[in-house]
């Protein structure tokens, strides 16, 4: 690590703040996608050097927005926080851009096996930031919501995405969308893409899509089925037709788990308190930590492994589900019956 790096990471903090991090963000997948399709490894080195990279840019705008909020400045990661016209803000959006070099590089020194080190940095510094500014992890639940059931509720709105807020959606969509990454990949080598870049199209297909309205932020799925991919394939011959149904298979048992990890973690810390600790990056470190853990140090490289994934989502999607349509009956039960009882 140079200190070139840390002195350009933080510029790149301090504009992505100044902008609106999502913005750079989209920049940063769109340069990778195009470093990906063109086949050109510097294109998406690029990507994720200092300028772009979420670590320095995305995690900074998250730090600089906790600052201004503490200060009674209420503004969010993604807003252009220039428009406050205080140079604080975008000097701690600067600070933290730099921290995040540092801490992205420590958490390489690990040498886990395609664990994210980006989403740690991203997750891991603001974290730090709420317990400075918010005092708290897990901040309280507003009464509305827990009148509707509390954090993990079915029946309110507060969550990652509201169209994947059931199992069966979480399910349906995480297992489509894991095994749509797992054949992109499959096919980007079978046409003489890298296999080093390939594995990219996850991180920057859906970072792009976010340029869609309301799509949500869903490269966690794609980064998750790559890690899992790039530790099973040695090289390119793995991508032949004689392992298709197994890459299908880990994308749909990896993709699923992804899913149900970012509705988890949304519910617990993201999305109370003023603080942005990113839900999609938390599902990208905890899922590519247990794939470094259990498929690249313990060798568990068996196709069973993503069906029992599979499955175990799939039923505690399916006792969620049960449990909240109860909990929707009985809730409506009452309203009923106090409403003809005031009659």
């Amino acid at each position: 690590m140079e200190i070139t790096g840390i002195i350009i990471a933080f510029f790149s903090g301090a504009f992505a703040c100044s902008i609106g991090s999502v913005w750079v963000f989209i920049a940063c997948a769109t340069t990778c996608l195009i470093g990906v399709i063109s086949n050109n490894s510097a294109v998406s080195a690029f990507a994720f050097s200092p300028l772009l990279n979420p670590a320095t840019t995305f995690m900074a705008a998250a730090c600089a927005a906790s600052y201004a909020t503490w200060r009674g400045m209420p503004t969010n990661v993604g807003d252009p926080m220039a428009l406050l016209k205080k140079p604080d803000v975008i000097l701690v959006g600067g600070v933290a851009g730099a921290t995040g070099h540092v801490v992205n590089y420590l958490f390489g020194l690990l040498k886990l096996p395609q664990f994210d080190t980006i989403s740690a940095t991203v997750i891991i510094v603001p974290i730090i930031c709420k317990l400075i500014f918010e005092k708290s992890l897990f901040n309280q639940v507003p009464d509305d919501i827990m009148a509707m059931g509390g954090r993990r509720s079915h029946l309110h709105s507060r969550c990652y995405y509201e169209g994947w807020r059931s199992g069966s959606m979480k399910t349906l969509v995480g297992a489509c969308y894991g095994c749509f990454m797992a054949m992109a990949i499959y096919c980007l080598v079978n046409i003489g893409i890298d296999i080093s870049l390939a594995g990219l199209i996850g991180f920057g297909f859906g970072g792009f899509l976010l340029l869609l309205p309301k799509v949500p932020g869903n490269h966690f799925v794609g980064v998750s089925v790559a890690a899992a991919l790039n530790l099973l394939a040695k090289d390119a011959s793995f991508y032949t037709s004689a392992n298709i149904y197994a890459i299908m298979f880990w994308g749909i048992g990896i993709g699923t788990l992804s899913m149900y990890v970012v509705d988890l973690i949304t519910d617990l810390w993201s999305n109370y308190g003023y603080t942005c600790i990113d839900g999609v990056a938390s599902s990208i470190t905890i899922t590519t930590l247990f794939i470094s853990l259990v498929v690249g140090i313990a060798g568990i490289t068996s196709v069973w492994l993503p069906v029992v994934l599979f499955l175990v989502c799939t039923v505690w999607g399916i006792m969620q589900d049960l449990k909240w349509n109860n909990y929707f009956t009985q809730a409506s039960s009452k309203s009923s019956h106090f409403t003809e009882t005031s009659s």
